[in-house]
Parts: C-alpha cells; sequence; structure tokens
C-alpha cells in the first residue's frame, strides 16, 4: 500500500516538476559545495615556502567601515632572507648565483630614510613599462589606470620608454609624450630583459627631496592594477622596511629561491634608493628581469642587526593568488583581486577593468583609497 502511494504521489503530474527541481537543486548544491571546499583545500591564504621568522607589523593596520570589505594582509606578509635561502641549499638553484660586489659594497638600504606621510613624497611611483608601438595600449591605460579621485593619497603614474629602434615611432611617441606628460625616456635602447629594469630604478633613485617616493612599482602594460587594492596592501607596512611587493604566484622557484612575478612588482624607497646608489656592470642587469630583481634582492649588504654577518630580512608582502593571469583557471575574480595580467590587447583589457570596476560597484566600494570614513593610521 505504501508503495503505492508514494508511486502514485510520484507520478501525480503536479507533483513530478517539484520533486525533480528539488532533486536538481539538491545535486547543484553538492556540487558546488564539493568544488568549493576543493578550491579552498587547494588555495591556503599564504605560501608555505617561506621558510623564515614571520613579520613583525611596524605600522598599524587601517581600520575600514564594517560595511565594507577588504583583503586581509596579515597571512600574505612575511619576512624573507634569500640570501640564506641560497645558504641553506647550496646548487640547488643554477641561476643568478655570482655574487655582486657593488651592491654588497654599497652602503645598506637602511641608512636611505623614509617617512610615512605625505611630506616625503608620493605613497606610490607607477612605473608602466610600454614600448613606442603601444600608443593604442597606452590611451586605454589613460582612460582606466588613471590615479584615484579624489586624491586622497598622492600616486603618480607615468610610462616607461627606452629607445625604439624605429625613428618614426621614436618621434610619434616623444609627440605623445608632450602632449599628454606621462611619458619617460630613459637613456637605453629599448629592451625587455637587458637592463630597462634596472635603468628605470636607478632614475627613480635620482629623484629630488619631496619627490621621492615611498614605495615604487614596476609594471608591465598589460597588468591592471586594481589602484585602491595596491594601496590597501601598502598601508600596513612602513617605507622604512625593506618592502619587496607582488606576487610569487606562477613564479618559477625552482629556477630561484624567491621572486616575484615581472606583471607588477615594487620596493620600498630605501630598497631603491640602494639600487641607484651602485653603478653595476651590465651583466649584472641583464637576464630574465623579475628573477634578476629577486637576485639584486639576495645580495643585500650585511648589517649590525640580527645574526652577525647577516643582512635584514625583506618584508615581503605577497599577493599570492589575488595577482595573476586574466585568462588562466587558477586566479579568482572577486572582491579581492589586486591585479590581473596579459591582456595585451586593448579590447581584453578594456573588458577586466570594467569587470573588476564593476565587481566593486556592486560590493558598495569607493574606486579610492582610504574611503570615506576610514581611521587614519598613526604617522
Amino acid at each position: 500500500m505504501f508503495h503505492e502511494n508514494a508511486l502514485s504521489a510520484i507520478r501525480a503530474p503536479g507533483r513530478v516538476r517539484p520533486i525533480l527541481f528539488a532533486l536538481v537543486t539538491l545535486v547543484s548544491f553538492l556540487s558546488s559545495a564539493f568544488y568549493a571546499t576543493q578550491w579552498a583545500l587547494a588555495k591556503p591564504d599564504a605560501p608555505s615556502y617561506y621558510p623564515h621568522r614571520p613579520h613583525v607589523p611596524h605600522r598599524a593596520r587601517p581600520k575600514y567601515s564594517l560595511l565594507q570589505h577588504w583583503l586581509d594582509t596579515a597571512p600574505l606578509t612575511h619576512s624573507v632572507n634569500i640570501t640564506q635561502m641560497l645558504l641553506d641549499s647550496p646548487g640547488r638553484w643554477g641561476m643568478f648565483q655570482e655574487p655582486i660586489p657593488e651592491l654588497l659594497e654599497a652602503a645598506p638600504p637602511e641608512t636611505h630614510t623614509c617617512e610615512d606621510h605625505s611630506g616625503f613624497g608620493p605613497m606610490l611611483f607607477l612605473g608602466i613599462f610600454s614600448i613606442a608601438k603601444e600608443y593604442h595600449q597606452r590611451a586605454v591605460i589613460r582612460a582606466l589606470q588613471t590615479p584615484l579621485l579624489p586624491p586622497s593619497e598622492r600616486v603618480v603614474m607615468k610610462f616607461i620608454l627606452g629607445r625604439s629602434p624605429d625613428e618614426k615611432l621614436q618621434k610619434m611617441a616623444e609627440t605623445e609624450a608632450e602632449m599628454y606628460e606621462d611619458m619617460v625616456f630613459l637613456d637605453i635602447e629599448e629592451n625587455m630583459n637587458g637592463g630597462k629594469t634596472y635603468a628605470y630604478f636607478k632614475w627613480v633613485a635620482g629623484m629630488p627631496e619631496g619627490e621621492r617616493p615611498r614605495f615604487t612599482l614596476k609594471s608591465d602594460s598589460d597588468t591592471f592594477l586594481v589602484l585602491p587594492a595596491v594601496l590597501h596592501t601598502l598601508a600596513h607596512v612602513s617605507c622604512a622596511q625593506l618592502v619587496y611587493w607582488g606576487t610569487s604566484w606562477g613564479s618559477c622557484l625552482s629556477c630561484y629561491p624567491f621572486y616575484h612575478r615581472g606583471m607588477g612588482y615594487g620596493l620600498s624607497w630605501p630598497l631603491v634608493a640602494w639600487l641607484g646608489s651602485a653603478s653595476l656592470p651590465e651583466w649584472a642587469t641583464q637576464g630574465i628581469e623579475d628573477m634578476r630583481t629577486g637576485a639584486w634582492l639576495a645580495n643585500l649588504p650585511p648589517v649590525g642587526r640580527g645574526q652577525a654577518g647577516q643582512p635584514e630580512p625583506l618584508t615581503v608582502v605577497d599577493m599570492y593568488y589575488h595577482a595573476g593571469n586574466w585568462d588562466g583557471t587558477t586566479i579568482p575574480w572577486d572582491r579581492d583581486t589586486v591585479a590581473l595580467h596579459s591582456m595585451k590587447q586593448p579590447e581584453n583589457y578594456v573588458r577586466v577593468a570594467s569587470l573588476l570596476k564593476q565587481m566593486w560597484k556592486e560590493q558598495w566600494k569607493e574606486w579610492r583609497w582610504p574611503p570615506e570614513g576610514m581611521v587614519q593610521l598613526p604617522v
């Protein structure tokens, strides 16, 4: 009798659809829960390859309105000593092992002071690496990656170019520079891995007092930075620390112990000034540029603090999977995204930037930093 009643209930035309819908909903929910669990397990809050002491905060973390969500930077910040990593595993890595006497013998970064207030200089100098022929990409970046308004913390954005081998393109770029006043031509032939990055940091290091940036970022022209999120992730560290900002997600850690990917990384003023104070030989400026930057930071001079004969550890702010290639399957697009990369076509850059800004709008977040109502940090 029970089975007959159950079958008749299922066969009743008005009840078949609700039952099927409930089953489909249940299956979808279980599948979503399974994949969400796998995602969480596959992506811890921070990398597991930091072998050194935990980071000790030098500044209070920003306090935002309870109605707004901001990325938790604590799990992403660590103290790292690349020199010690190389010493701990001799022979493990084959690239960029040569010591650089010009850096080892330079005055330590700690001798170049920095103060956490606008009187010292801009909070951020953003140098976007470009080449002469990328005028379409620069036009899109000007429209979508411009510094934040209303101005709160000062951000300076410039396109960084070398000399183009094409005289016509060079003249066109120079005319564009006169029009927009946002392009810098380094005294170097245009290149990717032939010394342009070092020439850039050395140029920044030569800025006069009052214009020296507290943090200097190098970014590719196919990277979209969520500037409010970038400033937020820098707000909890002091520019007086040896800060190395970026993402290690996708870097070749079998090639070198640690470095941030070239899509976008940055240094605090003491590191920039230290690099700029040395005149490096050509060989020490060449090679895969992002890995080469990590190798420079393995040549920090020893200082009196900490272990005898050891350099001061870096304060690494690693965005991890919050920054990476836009077309990959491992980078989530969400309210915690800090940067997306590899939009080599202007239309892709527009699409990515527009979608990220729309996400912020749906979260009721202002596209600026600090947002209204934030408790200002002590200086």
